[in-house]
């Protein structure tokens, strides 16, 4: 299978954190292309003109930390570049899980500067019912 025949692939909000107002209390998760922090760079306060990604997704950076996949069973603002994979199918927790290995395991083919944007929805997974 491929990561188009599981998962919607979306860009997201795509808004700089620039743009957004930082917030130490109650705030929104901002993810970015970063590999740490669950792929989280900063809290920002909500905007009712950004589009929130809904939990229960993968936040998978198209370039930067390339196929850095990032689980997130909350709502959170992302960054320019990071592609938001929704599951087409009723997933577990585990199993999402098992799916951001997959997708990292990828990533040596994007080194040297390559982009996944054009070839995420081609990367082969295993099917649900084999793991």
């Amino acid at each position: 299978m491929k990561v188009s025949d599981l998962f919607i692939i979306d860009r997201g909000s795509s808004i700089d954190l620039i743009l957004m107002e930082p917030s130490s209390v109650d705030g929104v998760p901002y993810v970015s292309r970063s590999a740490n922090n669950n792929g989280i760079s900063a809290f920002v306060a909500k905007n009712d003109t950004v589009k929130l990604n809904p939990p229960n997704t993968i936040s998978v950076p198209l370039g930067g930390s390339v196929l850095e996949a990032h689980y997130h069973d909350y709502e959170y603002y992302s960054g320019q570049n990071v592609a938001i994979l929704t599951p087409k199918v009723e997933l577990t927790r585990n199993q999402i899980l098992y799916y951001c290995l997959c997708l990292r395991a990828n990533a040596m083919k994007y080194c040297f500067g390559r982009h996944a944007n054009k070839t995420l929805k081609h990367i082969e997974l295993p099917d649900v019912a084999n793991i």
